[in-house]
């Protein structure tokens, strides 16, 4: 008889946090609410635990009882974890199909969250987000596919353009991506490879996703909620093609692993259409029952209930499905908005206008230089009537219209409508910078404004975008171009 052994390595990292979470559980110690409690045992190390070995614990106060699955982290360790979503204490008791694993029982005592600890998001009236506490949760997000494929200096480099942002959601891949700027080989994949080079997608490398869990946890200090792409059609390593039971096990090791974190939210695909009918240059086999069957494995089997959606391109899901808490749509046609909010009962929000209220402020600005190098002098005129307040985001600002200011640095700029009728503001809430070289040549200087009137056609080229009122906005990505074309560039970069 084979036997076939996966190997999970990682010795000293388990062996560490082991120690830390029997240490935890010996004098007692609490875990915050929405916080992540975790416990670590020793168990079998024959056959292939990813396949053979079935954990959970059921955890309870009172009446109430939550079970939650537990997952092989390597070198004969297994965790559970746990975010407890009231305090007081808690018990639990693990169950599994091996003896050595079942019928271990303990309790802890969550104490109140810290300062900056509001929960996991929520949908809150149908049309409304917030935190668990009950704090109003605004959504501004942004995505980054591939930023944990990335080098560590790169991955450095995001953390801190993202401390600097006003974004509190980031949409980003699992799997790497192979797309433009997003050709590199990654250190660390999702799965371990074979002797031949190919993936062993029955055998997840720890090493990978103990890297992913600490990138949600820097998000999380940032009170940025870290939504996670779990497939996507931009593939050249073969995830995309995974088999029915290879992709619900690797969901299934997803949610054991994941879940505890508040701040994850949970997008089945990018592009999920592309998946199924694979124009050229994308990867994928999955039809729209399997789409539904991995909801209903989240709906199911995920302990906490938190955000789940999906993400399409020219065919978009039916959002109506109860397994779909909110709805991430990809459209141009923003003046559908009232259409998408009355069909998929989604959180579009609007301010509607009470009887007799004026009509409020159209922003409308336009600025004499849109390009250059820093310090750069920009005249900005606005067209709306009334009062209007410009804020540079630097301490500089003005009443005048027009309004001149030097800027220091490249700057994005959001066009805002005060809360008084007849007045508006322009904020800058962002800085971008821009790298003059390759991906992996070091950040160059500040050479390219953002401040771009209309869309560029060049789509690899923008990150991000956003339209407020009449004003489009643009920033350029770090790479080896930018939001303007090359002869623009060259005007300005020797």
């Amino acid at each position: 008889m084979n036997v076939r052994h996966c190997r999970l390595t990682g010795v000293l990292p388990v062996l560490c946090l082991a120690v830390l979470s029997f240490r935890a559980a010996a004098i007692g110690a609490e875990v915050e609410q929405w916080g992540v409690w975790e416990t670590s045992l020793d168990g079998p190390r024959d056959g292939n635990p990813y396949l053979d070995v079935q954990l959970a614990a059921a955890f309870s106060q009172g009446d109430r009882r939550i079970v939650v699955p537990g997952f092989y982290d390597g070198d004969g360790v297994y965790k559970v974890r746990f975010s407890p979503p009231v305090q007081g204490q808690w018990r639990y008791e693990t169950r599994s199909n091996r003896p050595e694993l079942s019928g271990k029982i303990g309790s802890f005592t969550a104490g109140s969250p810290t300062a900056d600890n509001y929960g996991p998001i929520g949908v809150f009236k149908t049309f409304y987000l917030r935190y668990a506490d009950g704090t109003p949760y605004h959504q501004f997000g942004t995505t980054c596919y591939a930023w944990i494929h990335q080098t560590e200096r790169l991955q450095q480099q995001t953390l801190k353009t993202l401390a600097a942002s006003p974004f509190n959601k980031i949409r980003f891949c699992i799997f790497p991506k192979s797309y433009a700027y997003n050709q590199n080989e990654p250190a660390l994949f999702a799965f371990q490879k074979k002797d031949d080079d190919s993936f062993d997608f029955e055998c997840p490398d720890p090493a990978f996703w103990r890297h992913l869990e600490q990138r949600i946890l820097d998000l999380q200090r940032l009170g940025i909620e870290a939504d996670l792409i779990l497939w996507h059609p931009y593939d050249r390593w073969g995830f995309a093609d995974m088999s029915d039971s290879q992709d619900d096990r690797y969901l299934r090791y997803c949610i054991a692993r994941l879940s505890a974190y508040r701040n994850v939210w949970w997008s089945l695909a990018n592009e999920f259409d592309f998946m199924t009918d694979r124009p050229k240059g994308h990867r994928g086999n999955k039809q729209m029952e399997d789409w539904d069957r991995f909801f209903q494995i989240l709906q199911n089997e995920y302990p906490y209930q938190r955000m789940r959606s999906i993400h399409n391109s020219r065919v978009w899901y039916d959002h109506n499905k109860a397994w779909v808490t909110h709805a991430s749509l990809q459209t141009s046609e923003m003046a559908g908005g009232a259409r998408f909010r009355e069909k998929y009962q989604v959180a579009y929000r609007f301010t509607q206008y009470a009887p007799g209220e004026k009509l409020r402020p159209q922003v409308k600005i336009s600025a004499s230089e849109v390009e250059g190098v820093p310090p750069l002098t920009v005249k900005f005129r606005s067209e709306t009537e009334g009062a209007i307040a410009w804020d540079f985001g630097d301490g500089a600002t003005s009443t005048a219209n027009p309004a001149t200011h030097t800027a220091e640095n490249v700057c994005w700029y959001f066009s805002r409508v005060q809360d008084q009728p007849g007045e508006a503001s322009l904020v800058l809430d962002r800085k971008t910078t821009y790298n003059a070289g390759s991906v992996a040549a070091e950040p160059g200087p500040l050479a390219v404004g953002n401040f771009n009137e209309t869309m560029r056609s060049d789509v690899p080229n923008r990150q991000f975008r956003g339209e407020i009122r009449a004003l489009q906005i643009f920033g350029s990505r770090i790479s080896g171009r930018g939001a303007l074309d090359l002869v623009v560039i060259k005007r300005y970069v020797p």
